[in-house]
């Protein structure tokens, strides 16, 4: 069975889906209002609203659906205020990332938890503890159940299973060249 990967463009604000090829699966994208066929990426766009992502999961709820977490946990800041060396920590976060050669999806995903972390007390990431880090993850409990709730009702049944992709990492043996 073929999948359909639904996902957030985050610069653009935007609800993208992409699959292989399928007229059965264009017919259905094209039933839904607002859609966009980008020829160059090779994805369909939406614009961002959680009636369109109903409409969305509504459609292809018989198919085989992997949606990102981008959409599944809309967060809130608690304040408007600007983020002490945000900026500084997100560069070093990334060299170190990169050091530790994770793959450019990898780190943007990371990047966007952390990015949303900090944004969420809106404090200096210095000030933050073990307490926040508490506070923080039963936020995104509480928060991801009633998203949950909602597909598992889109879809009129709950599904026993998860599938779960582990990114396997790549091993590299450094040598020493003889005459070095």
């Amino acid at each position: 069975m073929a999948s359909v990967r639904i996902s957030k463009d985050i610069k653009e604000g935007k609800i993208i889906v992409t699959f292989s090829y399928d007229p059965k699966f264009v017919a259905m994208v094209k039933s839904i209002e607002g859609h966009r066929w980008h020829p160059d990426k090779k994805y369909w766009s939406f614009p961002h609203s959680e009636d369109i992502l109903k409409k969305i999961l509504s459609v292809f709820k018989n198919e085989n659906i992997y949606v990102n977490s981008t959409l599944q946990v809309p967060f809130e800041q608690k304040s408007d205020k600007q983020v002490p060396n945000q900026a500084r920590i997100t560069e070093v976060v990334k060299k170190e990332l990169k050091l530790k050669g994770y793959s450019q999806k990898t780190q943007k995903a990371y990047l966007h938890h952390i990015e949303r972390y900090i944004n969420y007390f809106a404090k200096d990431p210095k000030e933050l503890d073990e307490k926040h880090i508490r506070d923080y993850m039963l936020h995104c409990a509480i928060v991801l159940l009633p998203i949950f709730w909602k597909v598992v009702q889109i879809y009129g049944i709950f599904k026993s299973y998860l599938a779960i992709r582990v990114q396997k990492q790549q091993k590299f043996i450094l040598t020493l060249a003889s005459g070095i």
